[in-house]
């Protein structure tokens, strides 16, 4: 949702200006409520898509470690998703853009295995009890606490849709 999250809303933004703009030159406010109602609910249809995706793809995860292996199991179809060496993980840390982490109270962790072009990221979570599973799979984590939210951004928004919908 956060790397798609800034598009959709643009599109929503865009499909209520837009919209407006093409259907009447001189739009009454039943016109700007109605394209604005459209365009929100275009901004959480595609929101709730990206989560029921997220959800498919790692909301059925448990990770269990055999010897020196860490195995990602997917609990909807039975079957291993991935597997790697314990000490391969490098490059570890919290996610920190995850809005349901720091909601939930959970994490969600980062780390990049494997070398060259076998290279890739695995994600661990969300987890309810990060400390236990960096110490359980001996992860190279520093902190499993979130960083404060730059709220400036979420400011800086809501004032540009206010002065929009004041028509400055």
């Amino acid at each position: 949702v956060t790397t798609t999250g800034p598009f959709y809303v643009t599109m929503a933004a865009m499909v209520w200006i837009g919209g407006t703009a093409f259907v009447a030159e001189e739009a009454s406010l039943a016109v700007w409520v109605g394209f604005g109602l459209f365009g929100l609910a275009l901004l959480g249809f595609m929101l709730a898509g990206d989560v029921v995706e997220d959800t498919l793809a790692s909301g059925w995860l448990t990770y269990r470690r055999f010897g020196g292996r860490l195995v990602a199991h997917d609990r909807l179809t039975g079957e291993p998703q991935w597997a790697a060496a314990v000490g391969d993980f490098r490059d570890a840390e919290v996610v920190a853009t995850r809005p349901t982490d720091r909601y939930l109270g959970t994490r969600t962790i980062a780390a990049t295995v494997g070398r060259g072009d076998d290279e890739t990221e695995r994600a661990f979570g969300p987890v309810a009890d990060a400390e236990r599973v960096v110490e359980a799979f001996d992860l190279p984590v520093e902190f499993t606490t979130l960083p404060p939210l730059d709220r400036r951004f979420v400011w800086a928004a809501v004032a540009s849709v206010v002065l929009t919908a004041v028509g400055v």
